[in-house]
């Protein structure tokens, strides 16, 4: 069930819409397992803005961007009953082929420090090699490349995805904010300070019985 055109993307009742200076994010959608209402408004608003694209293998066949490293955020929801701003970020990946078709796996994660952000991308390719990009964001926009650093293993979450993250010295896992077969999303405390954390097993996502639970999480339109 999915829509857009050059300022709007709507999957089933939810969507995106860019009105020039900030993203709206329009949510009306039931959580899982108990079909609780999740209903409401986020507004994002670019702090930094970047315009550089990253290619993500050799082929430049998958490409990541970060188009606000930092942004202010603004969090309205009735359902449930949540008001807050804060600080927050948006990226895009595209390319011409599935992620699963070249990687095993990617890891994200990204902190701030002050008026700095440090944002971290590593993919492991389908025959094992590891790639990484290791970006400091300055307050007015301008990044530098920094040395990538070696993976550190995290504890498995309930689904049992085997999940790296490149820090500094080893993390502290805070808290995990979504523990899917093949995905996970975690706050971790490191020496760079609080980061979020994101983890993607591919060769998780190809297995059959994963692929079977996706449409329960995936609004179809009727007869489809």
């Amino acid at each position: 069930a999915l829509a857009r055109d050059h300022a709007t993307f709507a999957v089933g009742p939810s969507q995106l819409n860019w009105d020039g200076n900030a993203l709206r994010i329009d949510i009306d959608e039931r959580s899982m397992p108990f079909l609780t209402a999740v209903r409401g408004s986020i507004r994002l608003t670019p702090a930094i803005s970047n315009t550089t694209a990253f290619a993500l293998d050799d082929e430049a066949q998958h490409i990541w961007q970060p188009y606000a490293p930092r942004a202010d955020v603004s969090v309205e929801f009735d359902a449930p009953n949540l008001r807050w701003d804060g600080s927050g970020y948006f990226d895009t990946n595209h390319g011409a082929r599935p992620l699963e078709a070249d990687f095993r796996s990617w890891s994200w994660s990204r902190g701030e420090r002050g008026s700095a952000v440090d944002i971290r991308y590593n993919i492991v390719t389908r025959n094992g090699d590891e790639r990484g990009t290791h970006l400091n964001f300055a307050g007015d926009g301008t990044h530098e490349n920094r040395p990538v650093v070696p993976a550190t293993a995290l504890p498995s979450g309930l689904w049992r995805v085997r999940r790296l993250a490149h820090t500094d010295a080893p993390p502290t896992n805070i808290r995990d904010l979504e523990d899917t077969p093949f995905y996970t999303r975690s706050l971790l405390e490191t020496n760079r300070g609080a980061v979020m954390h994101e983890y993607l097993d591919m060769q998780r996502f190809e297995k059959r019985w994963v692929r079977m639970l996706l449409p329960f999480r995936m609004p179809r339109r009727r007869g489809r």
